[in-house]
């Protein structure tokens, strides 16, 4: 199973340390840690869960919140600050299902012997003055509103002023 949950830090000001784990019924716990940064929202995601049952649902369990304020050489606007080092411009984003791939249709799977991989690509951009090293980009993939499918991808460096193309796949529909 892949899970996914959107966090929001409403603090203007101050970048949230969150402890946190993503909890799957009939799978062992895993904590995890990430940063918020002010007035960010993120998806957390843990993926290729084992679980022993059919689980239902996930529950997202918050185990400690540390608070650290963002201060700039540049004065108090921390949102110009971000801003300026993480201008990037997603675009193209696009599915690419099994047939268009020339795997099949999308009934095909394990069952038929036809493999059933899908993607989905897009371009980023980096806008900033400023290099990004291991940048990682969560993929959504939705029908009709529903996420039915999440994935993540690190990119080993997002220089200033490059493009990139990217691609998530999916070994299933």
């Amino acid at each position: 199973y892949d899970i996914a949950a959107r966090v929001v830090n409403p603090n203007a000001q101050w970048r949230a340390l969150v402890t946190y784990a993503l909890e799957v019924p009939g799978a062992p716990s895993e904590s995890m840690r990430t940063a918020l940064l002010p007035g960010r929202d993120r998806w957390l995601v843990r993926l290729n869960v084992e679980s022993a049952t059919s689980p239902r649902g996930a529950t997202l369990t918050i185990g400690g919140i540390t608070w650290d304020r963002v201060t700039t050489r540049t004065g108090p606007d921390v949102e110009r600050y971000i801003q300026e080092r993480l201008n990037l411009d997603v675009r193209d984003a696009a599915f690419i299902g099994p047939s268009a791939l020339g795997f099949g249709t999308i009934g095909a799977g394990a069952s038929s012997g036809t493999p059933a991989i899908s993607r989905a690509s897009f371009t980023v951009t980096n806008q900033s003055a400023y290099g990004l090293l291991n940048p990682e980009f969560t993929v959504l993939l939705r029908r009709s509103g529903a996420i039915v499918g999440v994935n993540r991808l690190t990119v080993a460096s997002l220089m200033s002023g490059e493009t990139a193309h990217i691609a998530a796949t999916w070994f299933h529909p």
